[in-house]
């Protein structure tokens, strides 16, 4: 009997910083946060909706960026000061 070592091989989480454009599903987001792999609260904080400014966390599949699951689905990015830039960002669209 032959048994193979199978094992999943992820792709690294791409390289981000703040300021920069990802996809989430079918989203284009504004990273406004990035954090240490294995973060609790996921891999990254993004803005997105320009007509209603929105927080969320995001995190790295291994293949795709996806919203962290919570309860609630993120807040008024535009009620943060810490946010401000990215909001203004989002707004601008990307180039």
């Amino acid at each position: 009997m032959i048994t193979a070592d199978v094992r999943l091989i992820m792709a690294e989480r791409p390289p981000i910083n703040p300021g920069d454009w990802i996809t989430v599903g079918e989203i284009r987001a504004v990273v406004s946060a990035v954090r240490e792999p294995d973060n609790f609260s996921g891999d990254c904080e993004v803005v997105f909706n320009p007509q209603k400014p929105t927080n969320h966390d995001v995190v790295w599949t291994g293949e795709k960026w996806r919203f962290a699951e919570r309860s609630d689905f993120g807040g008024y990015a535009d009620k943060y000061p810490r946010l401000r830039q990215y909001v203004s960002i989002l707004k601008r669209g990307p180039r």
